[in-house]
């Protein structure tokens, strides 16, 4: 049998394992499993497409640093399906993640793993 997960599903997805990635690891988070708090989450995706997406990326990633969530999380895609997959682009990306203040969860998209099969995106085997 094989399951076919639509972008939704795949939001839920992340959403749930990031949060039972980091229930137990802060008070605020143990607040939050208890009942007595909020869990301050973050959720991002579908960027940085193009070279033009890159400041107001890191905008927004230093907005996410400002008022740190207890978790962010990327649903993926941080590249056009068209961009060469290559290891330029997911270093650089890394970096970014690196410099998020607290927890981040990624789930790789379909830009960054089965479009990199296209010959504009490198011919790799996905």
């Amino acid at each position: 049998m094989r399951l076919k997960f639509q972008y939704q599903s795949s939001v839920l997805l992340a959403f749930g394992l990031a949060l039972s990635a980091c229930m137990v690891n802060s008070p605020t988070q143990q607040a939050a499993v208890s009942g007595a708090g909020a869990l301050d989450v973050v959720a991002i995706g579908d960027m940085p497409y193009r070279p033009q997406d890159i400041e107001p990326f890191e905008a927004l990633l230093e907005t996410i640093n400002n008022r740190p969530p207890d978790v962010t999380i990327h649903v993926g895609d941080i590249k056009g399906g068209g961009t060469p997959c290559t290891d330029d682009v997911f270093w650089s990306q890394r970096d970014y993640f690196n410099a998020v203040t607290g927890a981040l969860v990624f789930t790789p998209g379909d830009n960054e793993w089965t479009d990199c099969h296209r010959s504009h995106a490198g011919g790799y085997d996905p």
